[in-house]
């Protein structure tokens, strides 16, 4: 089992909460046929709100997270509605379950369930200053669920493209659940294949075919689940700079400092290999189980 200290990020209610919550009035608030009434702010970014929520019916916790598509440009409209589609379609264990969908004029309001141990970048976050490495049986219990999270996704010919810590959260029961499907796309072909084109993601996260500008498939999600293992392990991204062209440079030459060594040398070795600047040196799902 996987130790964690509970830990969130929260805000003050964004300014825009109240107009967002405004807009479903009749699904979250107090009104005597709302589903949901809200409990606490979890945060907010350009184009949205994100709430927790509690379920009047069974007093579940969920996340409610309210979008405005009216003030996107046409490629965030995009993601946005994709998001809602392609988590509908992954039922798994290991993935942030989707609860429902609600689009009224350009506004949309996604609920997912709600993680109660917070996210993976806090606990690492929360360890790096004391140096408090996580056991190899965490780390191994954690890449174990993520694998099995991301070979559930490629089987369904989609690639999530934004695997990074804080989209990594956590449960009470050890569970670790993969979510925002933000930038996540469903294909016509398998993702064996290079079926990426769009550039998208986030930079520290990126595969360097990206960064090439080159087609990608799913050795691209392999990447960034060794971007994470490194976390895990060093408790610090494997690649930095001063400024984007330093990241990529960084990356581009595979400038990776060693991992601490009491960790084995296999599950050194492992990381080191997700982190192949060619993708077919690293290894899939399959191949990381059987390590």
């Amino acid at each position: 089992k996987v130790t964690v200290s509970v830990l969130y990020w929260e805000s003050p209610m964004p300014p825009t909460a109240e107009s967002a919550i405004a807009d479903f009035a009749d699904i979250v608030g107090d009104g005597a046929d709302a589903r949901y009434v809200v409990k606490k702010p979890i945060g907010s970014g350009a184009f949205s709100t994100v709430l927790q929520l509690e379920e009047k019916a069974t007093g579940r916790l969920v996340v409610g997270k309210f979008m405005d598509t009216t003030s996107m440009g046409e490629k965030n409209r995009r993601f946005a509605l994709a998001e809602a589609e392609n988590a509908s379609k992954c039922k798994h264990p290991n993935i942030v379950e989707f609860v429902e969908c609600v689009e009224r004029d350009g506004k949309l309001l996604l609920v997912f369930e709600f993680a109660d141990a917070g996210d993976l970048f806090a606990q690492i976050s929360s360890r790096a200053p004391s140096k408090k490495y996580f056991r190899e049986g965490e780390i191994l219990l954690i890449i174990a669920q993520l694998s099995l999270a991301l070979h559930a996704m490629h089987k369904r010919k989609m690639l999530h493209r934004d695997l990074k810590s804080p989209n990594v959260f956590l449960t009470m029961s050890g569970l670790i659940k993969l979510g925002d499907f933000g930038f996540s796309r469903e294909y016509d072909q398998t993702v064996s294949d290079n079926v990426g084109s769009t550039f998208c993601g986030t930079p520290y996260y990126l595969a360097p075919e990206l960064w090439n500008q080159a087609p990608y498939g799913k050795k691209a999600d392999m990447w960034a689940l060794g971007v994470v293992l490194y976390e895990l392990l060093a408790l610090r991204k494997p690649f930095s700079g001063s400024t984007m062209r330093d990241l990529v440079k960084n990356v581009m030459a595979g400038n990776v400092d060693p991992l601490p060594s009491h960790y084995s040398p296999e599950l050194r070795e492992l990381c080191m290999s997700l982190l192949s600047l060619e993708p077919d040196k690293r290894p899939s799902v399959t191949e990381v189980f059987e390590n």
